[in-house]
């Protein structure tokens, strides 16, 4: 049996709200296709961030604008 690959999508987004670390960042996120949810693992949780319907223009570039949402912790 071959090996098994995952192809995985990269959004670069710009992310609004939530930790100020993160926050008016640009980042790169592997995202589901759809492109509607952003999980990111911060300070021993995620925050979880969405599509907002805005777009910022970064050096040139069109991104779309994720809003945060909330933040779930680690399972312990």
């Amino acid at each position: 049996m071959g090996k098994v690959i995952t192809v995985t999508r990269f959004l670069r987004v710009v992310l609004t709200g939530g930790p100020e670390a993160l926050s008016d960042t640009e980042y790169v996120h592997d995202t589901p296709p759809s492109g509607e949810k952003v999980k990111i693992a911060y300070a021993a949780g995620h925050e979880h961030y969405t599509a907002n319907g805005e777009t910022r223009v970064v050096d040139g570039e069109t991104l779309p604008v994720y809003s945060w949402t909330d933040r779930t912790s680690f399972a312990e």
